[in-house]
């Protein structure tokens, strides 16, 4: 194997590129991007005062492998300096809250006492769930499960309707009764079919000794408990790293150049992008799995059919600049709210950006910064034409949301929107069998290559991070 095209310059077509230029030595690697920038959904913007407001991902997580891993590639390519962290003991990552028009904002679980007190929304405490929980019998069968019947049937249907529900509208921007279980929790899914239960499972499950060769930054993220971390330009710091670094070591970079069709014969490939034909051993495709269905050719038709079958969901993004200190000093320490699909509301949540990253503010004088986020599963409801909604749509719903939910009547001093389409994949029920079905495919034709992105194993920055290393390693694995 003497080359390999990377397609996609998001965080996982980049991710993939500096594995395979930092592992393969001689190996002619080319990435291709059909936009003008890197980074895909994330994108900061700094404002004329200084202040960050970030247009997609805001925060990276530390913990498990995946975390470890992602912080282990900012120290590697100069970015350890750059860190904002935030411990797990700062209420800003620790009070998190959800709408609901009964009560308007009311806080989450978030310590041991809210097992032993009765506290909205619930009905009444909740130890004697967690109880009945570590006693109820596993499931039998494999079927697929959605995520709301399985939260449902292990600790109730308050527990699926007011913590995990808003959760997978924060997470995926989708219902938690279309999403497979599986496939969008793998590791809680696990517990109870390794340990008969939820809460046991993550009670017995010791996270990964911190190996003595980790960077410095892992260990002081371990040592000093880091919760979630960003970068002090903004996350998009991370792209652009990674696009110096890949310069350097001489990966051929192609922007603005999208791919319009690849052509797999006798363990090759040429990747065809405009007038330009490019010739490789290997591909991986680090785009969207729609978008990767309409570039084969038709002899892999039912490959591309199988692409074609995973959904994904526009969300729109609208990031709030107020001058002073606009929300209720109630809420003035917490991450934000979501807001559970059965609450009538038209959003899918806000984040309070000021309350973990204070120093992304405008440094001349007191703000506020807020990112209402909208859609997702409900986009076309957002407007009366739903095939006509503009950023004014969301703007004026993101305004209104924060005067009804917050009483903020403020107009914003800087105000910026993005819709977003078809940014999020969904893990619906029968998504781990899809992708079965895609790799056998892939194998049976003997095609060389590789799917990454998020797509298929994992929507986070860290997921699609560690996804492309392990596919880069297992490719080298087989040369």
């Amino acid at each position: 194997m003497k080359t390999v095209v990377v397609l996609g310059g998001g965080i996982s077509g980049l991710a993939a590129a500096w594995r395979l230029s930092h592992r393969a030595k001689g190996l002619n690697v080319v990435l291709v991007e059909g936009s003008g920038r890197v980074g895909g959904w994330m994108q900061s913007v700094r404002t004329d005062e200084g202040a960050v407001l970030e247009l997609g991902p805001r925060s990276l997580r530390t913990a498990g492998p995946a975390g470890r891993n992602t912080l282990s590639l900012v120290s590697e390519v100069g970015l350890g300096g750059e860190v904002l962290a935030v411990p797990t003991s700062h209420k800003g990552v620790s009070r998190r809250l959800i709408f609901t028009s009964a009560h308007g904002l009311v806080e989450l679980p978030s310590s041991l006492s809210w097992l032993f007190r009765t506290r909205l929304p619930f009905s009444g405490p909740l130890l004697p769930t967690v109880l009945a929980e570590i006693f109820r019998p596993r499931r039998k069968g494999t079927e697929d499960e959605s995520v709301y019947d399985f939260i449902s049937r292990r600790l109730g249907s308050e527990i699926a309707d007011y913590v995990i529900d808003p959760m997978c509208r924060g997470i995926f921007a989708g219902s938690a009764r279309t999403l497979s279980m599986r496939s969008a929790f793998p590791a809680v899914h696990q517990y109870e079919a390794s340990h008969g239960t939820v809460v046991g499972g993550a009670l017995m499950t010791k996270p990964d000794p911190l190996p003595d060769s980790a960077p410095e930054l892992v260990k002081q993220a371990v040592r000093e408990k880091w919760a979630i971390y960003t970068l002090r330009s903004g996350l998009q710091s991370l792209p652009l790293a990674l696009l110096s670094t890949l310069e350097e070591r001489g990966v051929k970079v192609h922007l603005g150049t999208p791919c319009t069709a690849i052509n797999f014969r006798d363990q090759s490939a040429q990747v065809v992008c405009g007038d330009s034909v490019l010739d490789t051993d290997h591909v991986i495709s680090a785009i969207p799995s729609h978008a990767l269905s309409g570039l084969l050719s038709e002899d892999l038709s039912p490959l591309s059919h199988h692409l074609l079958t995973i959904p994904t969901v526009t969300v729109g993004v609208v990031c709030l600049e107020f001058k002073g200190r606009v929300l209720p000093p109630q809420y003035e320490e917490a991450f934000g709210y979501l807001v559970p699909s059965h609450q009538p509301a038209s959003i899918l949540g806000v984040v309070f950006d000021s309350s973990t990253f204070p120093q992304h503010n405008r440094p001349d004088l007191p703000s506020t910064r807020c990112t209402v986020m909208l859609g997702g599963e409900w986009f076309d409801t957002l407007g009366d034409d739903p095939g006509n909604i503009g950023t004014d749509d969301i703007i004026r719903i993101a305004l209104d949301s924060m005067r009804d939910h917050l009483g903020v009547t403020d107009e914003p001093s800087n105000m910026v929107a993005r819709i977003h389409q078809n940014c999020i994949p969904q893990y619906q029920l029968g998504h781990s069998q899809k992708l079965d079905t895609i790799s056998d495919l892939i194998q049976e034709k003997a095609v060389p290559l590789s799917l990454v992105g998020m797509s298929y194993h994992g929507v986070s920055v860290n997921d699609c991070i560690h996804n492309s290393f392990t596919a880069v390693d297992r490719l080298l694995a087989h040369v």
